[in-house]
């Protein structure tokens, strides 16, 4: 299965990384890691039904 949960925020963080440069980079990305993982948990739970949780 793929998924594209996520993927805006990756866009929209990522979209002026290059001019950031080096310094930041590393921040943007783990920034963007961590928002990607509590979206997709957040929208993969009000997926499952009740029964199942």
């Amino acid at each position: 299965m793929t998924s594209n949960m996520g993927s805006e925020l990756i866009l929209e963080n990522f979209e002026d990384l290059e001019a950031l440069g080096d310094k930041h980079r590393a921040d943007i990305i783990e920034t963007t890691k961590i928002e990607v993982v509590r979206k997709t948990k957040r929208e993969s739970s009000s997926r499952i039904s009740q029964s199942y949780r």
